[in-house]
């Protein structure tokens, strides 16, 4: 009975492949929305778009019914940085906004820095085991 208990607290709250396979896509949908942000010649709309499919994706998590608490080390950390890498990118789209006030180049360092965090975390995490 103890070693069922032991296992079943063990298991991840989202399948390591699962995990693998949803932060896959959201990694190329923040590539997309990184793309639109650093080109020049895309709109707020563009950047927008972008961001919407990026929320869509990250969505999959969901899926799993399960709290952020409740995902292990690894995944909680991959799962924050995606969230704040996304809150940046939101910010630096509402800059943006009909005032077309210009974004500071601190918004979207701030962005690329908790992408590529992510993404050295995502990797990090599909190398162990």
């Amino acid at each position: 009975m103890l070693i069922t208990g032991t296992y079943v607290y063990a298991q991840e709250a989202v399948p390591r492949e699962d995990f693998i396979a949803i932060t896959t896509t959201i990694i190329h949908a923040l590539d997309a929305v990184e793309a639109a942000c650093e080109d020049p010649q895309s709109g707020k709309q563009a950047v927008d778009n972008a961001l919407k499919k990026l929320r869509n994706a990250s969505d999959e998590y969901k899926r799993y019914g399960v709290e952020l608490q409740a995902l292990d080390g690894d995944q909680k950390e991959i799962v924050k940085t995606l969230a704040a890498a996304e809150r940046s990118y939101k910010i630096f789209s509402l800059s943006l906004g009909p005032c077309c006030a210009a974004p500071t180049e601190d918004e979207i360092i701030q962005a690329t820095k908790y992408s590529e965090n992510a993404r050295k975390l995502f990797l990090g995490y599909k190398a162990k085991k």
